[in-house]
């Protein structure tokens, strides 16, 4: 709430003869927040890129849970997420490792995301795997119209999840109100014996198209500033586009209800949205080199920290250096916090005729 406002301090930029001002007030950096986060998006995006867009193939898998399981999830957020990412990570390390389909160690990047467009609850993981893996007599691809068989895939990731929600059950381990006690175990056996969506998108060249998708929810929350069209007598309308149509759609929400909207998607501190497994866990770094090696690649370097000069000349946004009446340099002077939540101003203003 504090983010770019006086709360947080800043720096003025002035002329020096009085002509011109302009306040920047400090960002929060919090991941959630939903206006300071280009950056830092980016910045993270580049080191995705320098150390796991590998010179192969790749997939895009979307794991899915039924909507019933959703209240499980909010009473139990890091547990369930955590034993979403081992169900997802297994099945696709059994299936691609098994000798009859690839046999070889793939590389996975998975993503939580847990919101729709409109921002309600729709909670799934995405996962970027490599179309091939690490073994040791070298890299192996799969096959050019293989991935994995998609059925044993959904069968596998939902089996596994459910006996992890079994067990965890079993021990106390799950939250839920005294009301669900009762239903959980028929519920879970109800999904248990369903169809789960479980999604294989065709194969590409190169992580990054996926490794981009992925960075538009590393930060943020579920809805953007530009998003939000008015307020008004307590009353929030924001707009979203619409996955199956394509067209846009308001929604009309009170104060209240917009923010527990937004709130709900917030991350638990110190909880990993993104996690790196096979090829690409933090165990397997030789391999990796090796692998980087036999792919004709470079071996890894940091990327280079994107400085916000040069982020901001990616966006074409030219920095006013110059008073725009006397072109004297302007100076830069530190604001310090303030009580008030004042906000920033858009422009600089005239301080003198």
């Amino acid at each position: 709430m504090a983010c770019r406002t006086a709360a947080l301090g800043g720096h003025a930029e002035y002329c020096p003869a009085g002509h011109f001002v302009e306040c920047h007030y400090n960002s929060c950096r919090h991941r959630a927040c939903p206006q300071c986060h280009g950056l830092e998006t980016e910045r993270w995006l580049r080191r995705q890129m320098s150390r796991y867009a590998l010179n192969c193939g790749y997939h895009h898998v979307i794991f899915t849970v039924p909507q019933e399981l959703t209240r499980v999830w909010q009473y139990n957020r890091v547990l369930f997420s955590n034993l979403m990412f081992q169900a997802a990570r297994d099945a696709l390390l059994e299936l691609l490792q098994d000798t009859k389909y690839l046999g070889a160690l793939p590389g996975l990047v998975g993503n939580l995301h847990t919101w729709k467009r409109s921002g309600e609850n729709h909670v799934h993981q995405h996962f970027l795997v490599t179309a091939g893996g690490w073994t040791p007599e070298g890299w192996k691809s799969c096959a050019d119209d293989y991935f994995v068989p998609y059925n044993c895939l959904r069968e596998l990731f939902r089996d596994k999840l459910v006996c992890s929600l079994h067990r965890a059950l079993k021990r106390d381990e799950l939250v839920v109100p005294s009301v669900m006690c009762g239903q959980l175990v028929t519920m879970l056996k109800d999904v248990g014996a369903r169809e789960w969506h479980v999604k294989v998108m065709e194969r590409y060249e190169g992580g990054q198209g996926v490794l981009t998708y992925f960075s538009r929810y590393v930060r943020g929350g579920p809805i953007s500033n530009p998003q939000i069209l008015s307020y008004a007598r307590g009353v929030v309308t924001y707009r979203y586009r619409d996955r199956e149509t394509g067209a846009d759609r308001q929604v009309e929400q009170s104060a209240w209800a917009f923010m527990d909207r937004i709130l709900e998607h917030v991350p638990e501190k110190g909880f990993r949205t993104v996690r790196y497994y096979g090829l690409f866990a933090p165990t397997r770094r030789a391999a990796l080199v090796q692998c980087r090696g036999w792919l004709g690649m470079t071996a890894y370097e940091e990327a280079v920290k994107l400085t916000l000069a040069a982020y901001l000349e990616q966006l074409e946004i030219e920095p006013v250096t110059q008073c725009p009446r006397c072109g004297q340099r302007l100076k830069c002077q530190e604001l310090p916090r303030a009580v008030a939540h004042a906000p920033p101003r858009e422009k600089g203003y005239h301080v003198a005729a």
